[in-house]
Order: C-alpha cells, then structure tokens, then sequence
C-alpha cells in the first residue's frame, strides 16, 4: 500500500466515523405524537422535531416539549405566558398581560386548577423561571390548568419541525 492508499483509507475512516457519531451528539430528536391535545396543530401520527438544546429562553406562543419526572415522553404544549408576566381570568376568558389571549381561552372552571381559577378574584405575575403553558385542544390537555405554573427547567427542548401525517416535507 502506498502513502496516498493510506491517506485516503484514514480520511475514509474519518468521515465514516464522524456520520456514524454525529447521532450521538445530535441535540435534535424526532417523535410521534400520540395525543389530540395540541390539535388542530399537532395530530396523532404526526411527527414532530424537538431541538433538545436547554437554557435558552421561550417565548409566548413557542411550542415547547415539557419534561416531567412521571412521563417516559415529553409532552408538547405551547408557551402562554413566561416570567413576569400578568395572568387573569375576566368574564371566563384568559387575559396575559391586560390583554385577552388570541385565540380566546375561556376557562372552564370545573376542570381547571383551584389556584388557577382564583384568578378570577387576583392577577398572578409569573415568578422568574417559570412559564404557563396550555394545549391547543383545551377540553383534551394537560398543562398549566391543571398542573399550575411550570419551572422553566422542565422545558427539555422546542418544537422546531413538523411533519404531518402523510405528508412528505418539513414545515
């Protein structure tokens, strides 16, 4: 063997290398939604591309993926409100920040959260590192109406592609 078969059999072995690890250091992980409770956005069979990358900010309105101790998967939901923010219920609709939310949420009381629903005798402004988060299909969810505000260390990543059911591209 020559000193070009050489260096050409190490850069091969390189690159193979390098595609078969880049897995393992990817921050980006692909999952199969199961639920209804992010429809019409998200439905079951769809797929969905979760950026795993931790410590960054969310914003309102940010589909997140919510990481609690009890749950092999994450659930996705979308961020509502974050730090610092103002919540309260008027008339049986969900305000932020002295604006009612678009779409409007009204609330329905007997499935919401009793803390939660004292928001409509007070206004809650959201402690740092936390967020409220709702599913897109209020009458099929589980998020902050019943598990109240979220430590914004349980966001385990963002939702950054879909691909929904049958179809062949990403958003």
């Amino acid at each position: 063997m020559n000193h070009n078969q050489y260096i050409r059999r190490i850069l091969t072995a390189g690159v193979l290398l390098f595609f078969m690890a880049a897995p393992c250091f990817s921050q980006e992980k692909i999952y199969t939604v199961a639920g209804t409770s992010m429809s019409p956005t998200l439905n079951p069979g769809d797929q969905i591309v979760v950026n795993h990358q931790t410590g960054q900010p969310v914003a309102r309105k940010d589909m997140v993926a919510v990481c609690l101790k009890n749950r092999a998967n994450p659930m996705v939901k979308r961020v509502i409100a974050v730090a610092k923010d103002w919540l309260a219920i008027k008339q049986g609709v969900l305000w932020v920040n002295d604006k009612p939310l678009d779409p409007v949420v009204k609330i329905d009381a007997n499935k919401w959260k009793s803390t939660i629903r004292q928001l409509e005798h007070y206004h809650w402004v959201l402690p740092a590192g936390t967020v409220f988060i709702l599913g897109d299909n209020l009458g099929n969810s589980r998020d902050s109406s019943r598990l109240g505000i979220i430590s914004q260390s349980q966001i385990c990543g963002r939702v950054v592609n879909i691909l929904k059911a049958g179809s062949a591209n990403l958003k």
